[in-house]
Protein backbone atom coordinates (compact mmCIF):
# COMPACT_ATOMS: atom_id res chain seq x y z
CA UNK A 1 0.00 0.00 0.00
CA UNK A 2 2.83 2.48 0.83
CA UNK A 3 5.28 3.81 -1.61
CA UNK A 4 7.85 4.79 0.74
CA UNK A 5 10.43 2.30 2.81
CA UNK A 6 9.53 1.18 6.19
CA UNK A 7 11.01 -2.02 7.66
CA UNK A 8 8.49 -3.95 6.25
CA UNK A 9 8.66 -2.53 2.51
CA UNK A 10 12.34 -3.18 2.76
CA UNK A 11 11.62 -6.81 3.55
CA UNK A 12 9.36 -7.48 0.86
CA UNK A 13 11.88 -5.50 -1.60
CA UNK A 14 14.95 -8.19 -0.24
CA UNK A 15 12.28 -10.72 -0.87
CA UNK A 16 11.11 -9.83 -4.70
CA UNK A 17 14.80 -9.76 -5.67
CA UNK A 18 15.64 -12.54 -4.09
CA UNK A 19 12.48 -14.92 -5.23
CA UNK A 20 13.65 -18.02 -8.17
CA UNK A 21 12.21 -15.93 -11.63
CA UNK A 22 11.88 -19.51 -12.82
CA UNK A 23 9.16 -20.15 -10.56
CA UNK A 24 7.89 -16.83 -9.18
CA UNK A 25 6.74 -13.72 -10.99
CA UNK A 26 6.23 -10.51 -8.57
CA UNK A 27 3.76 -8.31 -9.08
CA UNK A 28 3.48 -4.88 -6.87
CA UNK A 29 0.40 -2.23 -6.87
CA UNK A 30 0.64 0.78 -5.81
CA UNK A 31 -1.39 3.85 -5.47
CA UNK A 32 1.12 6.21 -6.05
CA UNK A 33 4.79 6.12 -6.99
CA UNK A 34 7.37 6.50 -4.60
CA UNK A 35 10.41 4.71 -3.36
CA UNK A 36 9.71 1.61 -2.94
CA UNK A 37 7.72 1.22 -6.59
CA UNK A 38 10.86 2.78 -8.00
CA UNK A 39 13.51 0.34 -6.44
CA UNK A 40 11.54 -2.76 -7.35
CA UNK A 41 11.49 -1.05 -11.11
CA UNK A 42 14.91 -0.90 -10.69
CA UNK A 43 15.14 -4.36 -9.82
CA UNK A 44 13.17 -4.80 -12.88
CA UNK A 45 10.01 -6.50 -10.75
CA UNK A 46 7.00 -5.57 -12.31
CA UNK A 47 4.62 -2.94 -11.02
CA UNK A 48 1.51 -1.65 -11.63
CA UNK A 49 -0.27 1.73 -10.30
CA UNK A 50 -4.01 1.37 -9.41
CA UNK A 51 -5.45 5.03 -7.73
CA UNK A 52 -7.14 3.56 -4.80
CA UNK A 53 -7.24 5.93 -1.80
CA UNK A 54 -5.72 3.91 1.74
CA UNK A 55 -8.09 5.44 4.56
CA UNK A 56 -8.76 4.31 8.12
CA UNK A 57 -11.19 1.30 8.57
CA UNK A 58 -13.55 3.92 11.06
CA UNK A 59 -13.47 6.04 7.34
CA UNK A 60 -14.17 2.96 4.73
CA UNK A 61 -18.01 3.49 4.51
CA UNK A 62 -17.25 6.85 3.56
CA UNK A 63 -19.61 6.98 0.71
CA UNK A 64 -17.12 8.75 -1.90
CA UNK A 65 -13.87 6.55 -0.59
CA UNK A 66 -16.27 3.52 -0.22
CA UNK A 67 -17.42 4.00 -4.10
CA UNK A 68 -14.01 4.58 -5.63
CA UNK A 69 -12.41 1.77 -3.42
CA UNK A 70 -14.88 -0.74 -4.67
CA UNK A 71 -14.12 0.36 -8.21
CA UNK A 72 -10.80 -0.19 -7.85
CA UNK A 73 -10.86 -3.39 -5.94
CA UNK A 74 -13.25 -4.66 -9.16
CA UNK A 75 -10.22 -3.19 -11.53
CA UNK A 76 -7.85 -5.23 -9.32
CA UNK A 77 -10.10 -8.39 -9.96
CA UNK A 78 -9.80 -7.90 -13.77
CA UNK A 79 -6.06 -7.17 -13.26
CA UNK A 80 -5.79 -10.89 -11.56
CA UNK A 81 -7.84 -12.26 -13.89
CA UNK A 82 -5.78 -10.99 -16.62
CA UNK A 83 -2.35 -11.64 -15.06
CA UNK A 84 -3.42 -14.95 -14.21
CA UNK A 85 -2.66 -14.49 -10.24
CA UNK A 86 -2.10 -17.45 -8.67
CA UNK A 87 -1.53 -16.15 -5.13
CA UNK A 88 -2.10 -12.67 -3.49
CA UNK A 89 -0.07 -11.24 -1.12
CA UNK A 90 -1.00 -8.18 1.59
CA UNK A 91 0.35 -6.77 4.80
CA UNK A 92 -1.83 -4.33 5.97
CA UNK A 93 -6.38 -5.22 6.31
CA UNK A 94 -7.11 -2.04 4.25
CA UNK A 95 -5.15 -3.70 1.07
CA UNK A 96 -6.63 -6.87 2.00
CA UNK A 97 -10.36 -5.98 2.07
CA UNK A 98 -9.28 -4.30 -1.29
CA UNK A 99 -8.44 -7.85 -2.53
CA UNK A 100 -11.56 -9.69 -1.25
CA UNK A 101 -13.23 -9.30 -4.56
CA UNK A 102 -10.17 -11.07 -6.55
CA UNK A 103 -10.39 -13.71 -3.80
CA UNK A 104 -13.93 -14.29 -3.73
CA UNK A 105 -14.44 -14.27 -7.61
CA UNK A 106 -11.25 -16.09 -8.73
CA UNK A 107 -10.49 -18.46 -5.70
CA UNK A 108 -7.06 -16.90 -5.07
CA UNK A 109 -5.50 -17.62 -1.69
CA UNK A 110 -4.03 -15.25 0.14
CA UNK A 111 -0.57 -15.23 2.40
CA UNK A 112 -1.46 -12.14 4.92
CA UNK A 113 2.56 -10.85 6.12
CA UNK A 114 1.09 -9.58 9.90
CA UNK A 115 3.87 -6.79 10.83
CA UNK A 116 2.16 -4.70 13.23
CA UNK A 117 0.40 -5.44 16.37
CA UNK A 118 -3.35 -4.70 16.21
CA UNK A 119 -6.32 -3.11 18.07
CA UNK A 120 -9.47 -4.59 19.16
CA UNK A 121 -11.60 -3.85 16.15
CA UNK A 122 -8.56 -4.85 13.95
CA UNK A 123 -7.91 -8.13 15.50
CA UNK A 124 -12.17 -9.05 14.91
CA UNK A 125 -12.04 -8.05 11.47
CA UNK A 126 -8.97 -9.84 10.84
CA UNK A 127 -10.32 -12.97 12.85
CA UNK A 128 -13.39 -12.63 10.45
CA UNK A 129 -10.95 -12.63 6.92
CA UNK A 130 -8.72 -15.17 8.79
CA UNK A 131 -11.34 -18.03 9.14
CA UNK A 132 -12.72 -17.49 5.83
CA UNK A 133 -10.21 -16.49 3.32
CA UNK A 134 -6.99 -16.03 4.60
CA UNK A 135 -5.14 -19.17 4.04
CA UNK A 136 -1.65 -18.59 5.93
CA UNK A 137 -0.36 -16.04 7.96
CA UNK A 138 3.60 -15.26 7.97
CA UNK A 139 5.01 -13.20 11.05
CA UNK A 140 8.30 -11.57 11.79
CA UNK A 141 8.96 -13.02 15.55
CA UNK A 142 7.45 -15.24 18.10
CA UNK A 143 6.74 -12.30 19.93
CA UNK A 144 3.89 -11.57 16.93
CA UNK A 145 2.58 -15.22 16.99
CA UNK A 146 1.58 -15.09 20.58
CA UNK A 147 -0.47 -11.91 19.35
CA UNK A 148 -1.92 -13.27 16.55
CA UNK A 149 -2.85 -16.65 17.79
CA UNK A 150 -3.84 -15.35 20.77
CA UNK A 151 -5.70 -12.27 19.63
CA UNK A 152 -7.18 -13.61 16.93
CA UNK A 153 -7.46 -17.26 17.22
CA UNK A 154 -6.11 -18.59 14.07
CA UNK A 155 -4.20 -22.35 14.49
CA UNK A 156 -0.60 -22.21 15.07
CA UNK A 157 -0.38 -24.58 12.02
CA UNK A 158 -1.28 -21.75 9.44
CA UNK A 159 1.27 -19.30 10.78
CA UNK A 160 4.86 -19.15 10.52
CA UNK A 161 7.34 -16.97 12.23
CA UNK A 162 9.90 -15.84 9.35
CA UNK A 163 12.37 -13.48 11.20
CA UNK A 164 13.70 -10.61 8.32
CA UNK A 165 17.70 -10.45 7.06
CA UNK A 166 20.13 -8.15 7.28
CA UNK A 167 22.30 -7.36 4.35
CA UNK A 168 25.84 -7.72 6.02
CA UNK A 169 27.80 -5.67 3.64
CA UNK A 170 25.73 -2.39 4.00
CA UNK A 171 25.44 -2.31 8.02
CA UNK A 172 28.83 -3.18 8.77
CA UNK A 173 31.16 -1.96 11.40
CA UNK A 174 33.16 1.22 10.23
CA UNK A 175 36.64 1.74 10.18
CA UNK A 176 37.68 4.56 12.89
CA UNK A 177 38.86 6.62 10.06
CA UNK A 178 35.72 6.42 8.10
CA UNK A 179 33.43 6.87 11.24
CA UNK A 180 35.54 10.19 12.18
CA UNK A 181 35.02 11.20 8.60
CA UNK A 182 31.43 10.61 9.06
CA UNK A 183 30.64 12.36 12.18
CA UNK A 184 32.99 15.53 11.04
CA UNK A 185 30.45 15.56 7.87
CA UNK A 186 27.20 15.30 10.25
CA UNK A 187 28.83 17.96 13.14
CA UNK A 188 29.20 15.87 15.86
CA UNK A 189 32.39 15.52 16.95
CA UNK A 190 33.59 16.30 20.17
CA UNK A 191 29.95 14.82 21.29
CA UNK A 192 28.85 11.88 22.96
CA UNK A 193 25.76 10.49 20.26
CA UNK A 194 22.50 8.62 20.97
CA UNK A 195 20.37 7.68 18.43
CA UNK A 196 16.59 6.85 17.66
CA UNK A 197 16.12 5.83 13.84
CA UNK A 198 12.13 5.27 13.12
CA UNK A 199 9.22 6.42 10.98
CA UNK A 200 6.56 8.41 13.15
CA UNK A 201 4.02 5.74 14.61
CA UNK A 202 2.29 5.93 17.59
CA UNK A 203 4.31 2.54 19.08
CA UNK A 204 7.33 4.13 18.68
CA UNK A 205 8.35 5.26 22.05
CA UNK A 206 9.29 8.96 21.08
CA UNK A 207 8.25 10.52 23.78
CA UNK A 208 9.95 7.86 25.93
CA UNK A 209 12.92 9.18 24.43
CA UNK A 210 12.21 12.38 24.56
CA UNK A 211 12.11 12.18 28.65
CA UNK A 212 15.18 10.25 28.94
CA UNK A 213 17.35 13.11 26.99
CA UNK A 214 15.84 15.83 28.89
CA UNK A 215 16.71 14.04 32.47
CA UNK A 216 20.50 13.37 30.99
CA UNK A 217 21.08 16.94 29.36
CA UNK A 218 20.17 18.71 32.97
CA UNK A 219 23.93 16.23 34.06
CA UNK A 220 26.14 16.21 31.44
CA UNK A 221 26.64 18.32 28.72
CA UNK A 222 28.78 16.36 26.24
CA UNK A 223 25.46 14.68 24.46
CA UNK A 224 23.78 14.97 21.63
CA UNK A 225 20.35 12.96 20.57
CA UNK A 226 19.31 12.17 17.55
CA UNK A 227 16.05 11.64 16.04
CA UNK A 228 15.79 10.05 12.49
CA UNK A 229 12.63 8.96 10.43
CA UNK A 230 9.82 10.91 8.72
CA UNK A 231 6.45 10.01 8.71
CA UNK A 232 4.56 7.28 6.45
CA UNK A 233 1.50 6.81 7.34
CA UNK A 234 0.17 9.63 8.69
CA UNK A 235 -1.34 11.46 5.68
CA UNK A 236 -3.97 8.18 6.07
CA UNK A 237 -3.88 7.67 10.21
CA UNK A 238 -4.47 10.87 11.60
CA UNK A 239 -3.85 9.66 14.87
CA UNK A 240 0.02 9.37 13.43
CA UNK A 241 -0.11 13.01 12.10
CA UNK A 242 -1.07 14.29 16.16
CA UNK A 243 1.93 12.04 17.26
CA UNK A 244 4.26 13.58 15.27
CA UNK A 245 2.97 17.42 15.16
CA UNK A 246 2.64 16.73 19.40
CA UNK A 247 6.25 15.13 19.53
CA UNK A 248 7.98 17.81 17.50
CA UNK A 249 6.23 20.84 19.86
CA UNK A 250 7.47 18.99 22.81
CA UNK A 251 11.02 18.54 21.77
CA UNK A 252 11.54 22.08 21.02
CA UNK A 253 13.10 23.03 24.02
CA UNK A 254 15.97 20.51 23.50
CA UNK A 255 16.37 21.26 19.95
CA UNK A 256 17.08 25.21 20.96
CA UNK A 257 19.19 24.37 23.11
CA UNK A 258 21.34 22.20 20.62
CA UNK A 259 20.92 18.94 22.48
CA UNK A 260 18.80 17.45 19.90
CA UNK A 261 18.50 17.43 16.26
CA UNK A 262 15.66 16.04 14.03
CA UNK A 263 16.80 14.95 10.92
CA UNK A 264 13.72 13.54 8.79
CA UNK A 265 14.07 11.30 6.66
CA UNK A 266 17.34 10.01 4.96
CA UNK A 267 18.73 7.64 2.89
CA UNK A 268 22.21 7.14 4.31
CA UNK A 269 21.16 5.58 7.66
CA UNK A 270 23.90 2.95 7.22
CA UNK A 271 26.26 5.76 7.41
CA UNK A 272 24.08 7.02 10.63
CA UNK A 273 24.88 3.87 12.19
CA UNK A 274 28.15 4.59 12.30
CA UNK A 275 28.23 7.71 13.41
CA UNK A 276 26.19 6.89 16.45
CA UNK A 277 27.82 6.16 19.83
CA UNK A 278 24.35 4.01 20.62
CA UNK A 279 20.70 3.37 19.23
CA UNK A 280 17.76 3.27 21.04
CA UNK A 281 14.52 1.45 20.75
CA UNK A 282 11.84 2.46 22.87
CA UNK A 283 9.22 1.18 21.16
CA UNK A 284 5.96 0.32 23.11
CA UNK A 285 5.71 -3.03 21.00
CA UNK A 286 7.04 -3.61 17.81
CA UNK A 287 7.06 -7.00 15.87
CA UNK A 288 10.03 -6.87 14.52
CA UNK A 289 12.18 -3.49 14.31
CA UNK A 290 14.67 -4.22 11.93
CA UNK A 291 16.43 -0.94 12.91
CA UNK A 292 17.68 -2.88 15.92
CA UNK A 293 19.29 -5.58 13.60
CA UNK A 294 20.72 -3.20 11.33
CA UNK A 295 22.56 -1.22 14.30
CA UNK A 296 23.48 -4.80 15.21
CA UNK A 297 25.19 -5.76 12.21
CA UNK A 298 27.06 -1.98 12.35
CA UNK A 299 28.59 -3.05 15.98
CA UNK A 300 26.71 -0.45 17.67
CA UNK A 301 25.64 -1.10 21.23
CA UNK A 302 21.71 -0.46 21.58
CA UNK A 303 19.38 -0.55 24.07
CA UNK A 304 15.78 -2.01 23.17
CA UNK A 305 12.79 -2.71 24.96
CA UNK A 306 11.60 -6.32 25.70
CA UNK A 307 8.17 -6.10 23.37
CA UNK A 308 10.80 -5.81 20.89
CA UNK A 309 10.57 -8.86 18.03
CA UNK A 310 14.50 -8.64 17.12
CA UNK A 311 15.64 -9.40 20.46
CA UNK A 312 14.75 -12.77 19.60
CA UNK A 313 17.81 -12.51 17.38
CA UNK A 314 20.16 -11.00 19.57
CA UNK A 315 18.87 -10.55 23.00
CA UNK A 316 21.95 -12.81 24.88
CA UNK A 317 24.49 -10.61 22.91
CA UNK A 318 27.39 -8.47 24.22
CA UNK A 319 26.40 -4.51 23.85
CA UNK A 320 22.14 -5.42 23.49
CA UNK A 321 20.63 -3.64 26.72
CA UNK A 322 17.03 -4.71 27.12
CA UNK A 323 14.09 -2.46 28.88
CA UNK A 324 10.97 -2.35 29.68
CA UNK A 325 8.85 0.17 26.74
CA UNK A 326 7.46 3.42 28.35
CA UNK A 327 9.69 3.50 31.15
CA UNK A 328 12.32 6.88 30.83
CA UNK A 329 13.77 6.10 34.40
CA UNK A 330 15.18 2.52 33.07
CA UNK A 331 16.12 4.14 29.77
CA UNK A 332 18.62 6.82 31.32
CA UNK A 333 20.30 4.38 33.62
CA UNK A 334 20.91 2.10 30.25
CA UNK A 335 22.07 4.86 28.66
CA UNK A 336 24.87 6.03 30.91
CA UNK A 337 25.66 2.24 31.79
CA UNK A 338 25.83 1.90 27.87
CA UNK A 339 28.44 5.10 27.64
CA UNK A 340 30.36 4.19 30.06
CA UNK A 341 31.23 0.91 28.68
CA UNK A 342 31.76 2.57 25.11
CA UNK A 343 31.51 1.51 21.95
CA UNK A 344 33.68 -1.55 21.78
CA UNK A 345 31.49 -3.52 24.12
CA UNK A 346 30.39 -5.78 21.19
CA UNK A 347 31.71 -9.14 20.40
CA UNK A 348 32.73 -8.89 16.56
CA UNK A 349 32.81 -12.57 16.65
CA UNK A 350 29.10 -13.41 18.09
CA UNK A 351 27.84 -10.60 15.70
CA UNK A 352 29.61 -12.50 12.86
CA UNK A 353 27.78 -15.74 13.88
CA UNK A 354 24.10 -14.16 14.89
CA UNK A 355 24.51 -12.09 11.12
CA UNK A 356 25.48 -15.71 8.95
CA UNK A 357 21.85 -16.82 10.24
CA UNK A 358 20.02 -13.37 8.98
CA UNK A 359 20.84 -13.42 5.69
CA UNK A 360 18.29 -12.12 3.11
CA UNK A 361 19.01 -14.80 0.88
CA UNK A 362 17.64 -17.35 3.91
CA UNK A 363 14.64 -15.12 4.70
CA UNK A 364 13.21 -15.61 1.32
CA UNK A 365 13.97 -19.21 0.90
CA UNK A 366 11.48 -19.36 4.25
CA UNK A 367 8.79 -17.32 2.75
CA UNK A 368 9.20 -19.62 -1.05
CA UNK A 369 8.55 -22.72 1.61
CA UNK A 370 5.83 -21.00 2.70
CA UNK A 371 4.07 -20.02 -0.75
CA UNK A 372 4.89 -23.66 -2.53
CA UNK A 373 3.18 -25.20 0.24
CA UNK A 374 -0.07 -22.89 0.20
CA UNK A 375 0.14 -23.05 -4.15
CA UNK A 376 1.28 -26.68 -3.95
Amino acid sequence: MYAGLGGGEVALLHLARRLDRTRFDPIFVFPLPGPFPEQLKQSGIHVEFLPFKPTMLSRLLHPFLFVWNFSCARRLKALAREWKVDLVHCSDLFTLLLALPTTLSLRTPIVYNAIIFYNKSQRLLLRTLVRRWIKHVIVPSELMLKHIVGGIGIAVDRVSVIHPGVDATEFSRALPEHRDDIRRRLNLSGRKTIGLIARYDVWKGHDTFRRAAETLVKRRNDLLFLVVGGGMTEHVVRSVQHYRTQFEKNMQPLVESGHLRLLGHRDDVAEIYSALDLLVVPSDAEAFGMVALEAFASGLPLIVTRTTGALEVIRNCMGVTVIDPNSPHQLVSAIEEALRLGRDVVDQDERKEVLKMCTWEVYAEKWREVMEKVLF
